[in-house]
């Protein structure tokens, strides 16, 4: 008996444990075209932490291409369900960030990962207004994170150790009786 409930405790472990890994999985990289000139596709692969904290891997390819396109004028916006701004790569008075590489990972360090203020649908707007230095008329592609909590995997090895004891001490009682 004992043995058995240990079993369905692991089982139910693993389990937890894929559908974490799958719910990241599913956020692994998100491609957009842009009508720019020359013509983009915009990626976003958000690489989570542990803790529900993330940064934002965005990539500028040359469209239809995994070519980067360097000297990219733009500005990357995460909004809640309500459209309201919670984020902004745009500080200080400044409307645009400049990206020689083509790449940039948001929040850059050291500043710390970005946390979602709770659970809900957010928007990631990464806009474009300038490609090689030159100005042009901004062009938004926008991405939709479902941010779900998490079952932490410590939990899951909390609950198996509990219904472990539990079963061998409920096995003792009867065999007491």
């Amino acid at each position: 008996m004992a043995s058995s409930i240990f079993l369905v405790a692991l089982l139910l472990a693993a389990v937890f444990s894929i559908s974490i890994t799958a719910a990241h999985a599913q956020d692994a990289g998100m491609t957009k075209p842009l009508d720019t000139k020359p013509p983009l596709d915009v990626r976003v692969e958000p690489q989570w932490s542990d803790d529900g904290q993330a940064r934002f891997k965005v990539s500028f390819l040359k469209q239809g291409t995994e070519t980067i396109q360097e000297h990219i004028d733009y500005n990357v916006v995460v909004k809640d369900k309500d459209g309201k701004q919670i984020f902004s790569t745009a500080q200080g008075g400044q409307p645009l960030e400049h990206t020689a590489d083509g790449v940039v990972t948001i929040p850059q360090t050291p500043t710390p990962p970005f946390k979602f203020p709770g659970s809900g649908n957010y928007d990631i707007d990464v806009s474009v207004s300038g490609i090689l230095f030159v100005p042009m008329n901004t062009e938004t592609a926008t991405f939709s994170v479902n941010v779900t909590p998490e079952f932490p995997i410590g939990s899951v090895g909390l609950i198996a150790a509990l219904m472990s004891t539990s079963a061998i001490v409920l096995a003792r009682y009867r065999k007491l009786l």
